[in-house]
């Protein structure tokens, strides 16, 4: 009887543990990924660095279809890519997490396809 009290408590307490764990070491707000079926509409969003991660890159990968020019483009005006018909690319640039990084699709010419875009901070 109590060692199986003693083997009950032992799970509970490793399963805690590795719950506050995970939320400690993934973090949602230095990725994302857009699935994007609706060419009508711009979206945005700011990505923030995690303090307690070091960061060198930020790797942009657009994988899908366009019937048209789409882009995406960095807040800082540093660049603004334009791609176009069947997609399967990854980009990268520096990035050592010091401040927040803003991004926008922007469907620019293009009115239908599918795309996926992942954004993440590595």
């Amino acid at each position: 009887m109590t060692m199986k009290i003693l083997i009950k408590t032992l799970i509970i307490l490793i399963l805690c543990c590795s719950c506050n764990f995970k939320k400690s070491v993934v973090s949602d707000s230095d990725s994302l990924t857009w699935k994007i079926k609706n060419f009508e509409e711009k979206k945005s969003r700011t990505l923030k660095p995690d303090t307690n991660k070091t960061y060198a890159a930020i790797v942009i990968t657009v994988l899908g279809e366009t019937n048209d020019t789409i882009k995406i483009k960095r807040d800082d005006g540093y660049y603004e890519i334009k791609l176009s018909g069947e997609i399967d690319t990854v980009i990268s640039s520096d990035y050592y997490g010091s401040v927040d990084r803003y991004f926008e699709f922007d469907p620019y010419l293009s009115k239908d396809g599918y795309l996926e875009i992942n954004i993440d901070m590595y």
